[in-house]
């Protein structure tokens, strides 16, 4: 037996089809690949089960609506071996996958989240994919740093759903200017 699987942005009021030939008996289905057009947040997401058989045979709950939150993705820094160097200017980047409105970019030297980004609690654009990070100051000295970039909702204390970290630890080192002697 075959099964069709829907979903409807529940702001939207329409059903869009995510297979309409899933197998009944195994009683599941893993939604891979889900489209941007998916994203739902701020509004939630439904889902209905229709028997190929008999359409009228259908089920849709109410009660178990659901977020589909965009994606983000850190691309640099992300590897291994990075090392910055304080006063420096360092662009930040990312990919968004979805609608996000804003960004905010946390840091981490293992003593608790901090937000970068300024702004007074406005973020910036997520869909601008780059921050610079202009000036980085000696507070941030240190060898294992990492950046988080993360939805911002204008008064978050820590990086809230979705996020993703850099996926390694990188440096920020302080800088000797030596002026003296010239010879």
């Amino acid at each position: 037996d075959q099964v069709e699987l829907y979903y409807k942005n529940v702001s939207s009021g329409q059903w869009v089809a995510i297979n309409t030939t899933a197998n009944a008996s195994q009683l599941y289905y893993n939604w891979t690949n889900i489209p941007t057009a998916a994203v739902s947040y701020p509004s939630k997401t439904q889902i209905r089960i229709k028997t190929v058989d008999d359409p009228s045979v259908q089920a849709t709950d109410d009660s178990d609506l659901f977020y589909i939150y965009p994606y983000i993705r850190m691309d640099y820094p992300n590897a291994g071996g990075v090392v910055w160097n304080v006063t420096e200017t360092r662009q930040i980047n990312w990919t968004l996958y979805g609608p996000m409105d804003k960004a905010g970019i946390w840091y981490n030297n293992s003593s608790g989240w901090n937000l970068l980004t300024p702004g007074g609690g406005t973020g910036i654009s997520a869909s601008s994919g780059q921050w610079t990070w202009s000036g980085i100051g000696a507070q941030y000295v240190n060898e294992n740093c990492q950046l988080v970039i993360a939805m911002y909702e204008g008064n978050d204390t820590a990086p809230i759903q979705p996020s993703d970290a850099s996926d390694n630890n990188f440096s920020i080192r302080g800088k000797m200017s030596i002026t003296r002697p010239t010879e």
